[in-house]
């Protein structure tokens, strides 16, 4: 079984990553002009569109400046191998096995959630923050973890960590 390139794993993060980036800044910006737009203005006491539109812009502005961090994480991640034998952390690429499914994951500091495919691997990016991020760092390969996922303990076995 040959390993995906983890650089082009890291690329097809990067890539998702800057496609929602682009589409946030658009709606961002349209948040913007619409909380301060003539059209926005109160009309009396109860007419709160503006107010509205700001906290509209206010989150969007935010989740702009969240995504720009994790893209920067993503692009200055100083991507290293794992040896055989080594306990995973940041960066690593974990397969895992939970009853008859297997399972890809790349470990990071956030962006999880992110599906992606490259160099023939489908994988999931999952943030060490999560329940499972958490139980998996600091494992190693034939190691067994059980991780309480919304009021249910999983068993999850390593199948690689490179």
């Amino acid at each position: 079984m040959s390993l995906p390139d983890k650089r082009k794993l890291f690329d097809a993060v990067i890539a998702t990553l800057a496609a929602e980036l682009g589409t946030l800044e658009a709606a961002a910006t349209s948040a913007r002009a619409a909380a301060t737009d003539e059209e926005s203005r109160a009309e009396d006491k109860h007419d709160t569109r503006a107010t509205e539109a700001s906290y509209l812009a206010a989150g969007q502005s935010a989740r702009v400046a969240a995504l720009q961090a994790q893209l920067l994480y993503f692009r200055t991640f100083e991507i290293r191998s794992f040896a055989p034998g080594s306990a995973s952390a940041a960066g690593a690429v974990i397969k895992v096995k939970s009853g008859k499914v297997l399972q890809t994951y790349l470990l990071a500091q956030g962006a999880g959630g992110i599906r992606a495919e490259a160099d023939g691997c489908s994988f999931q990016v999952l943030s060490l923050d999560s329940p499972l991020g958490e139980g998996l760092f600091g494992v190693r390969v034939g190691e067994t973890v059980d991780v309480e996922i919304r009021d249910k303990v999983l068993a999850y076995e390593i199948v690689s960590v490179y």
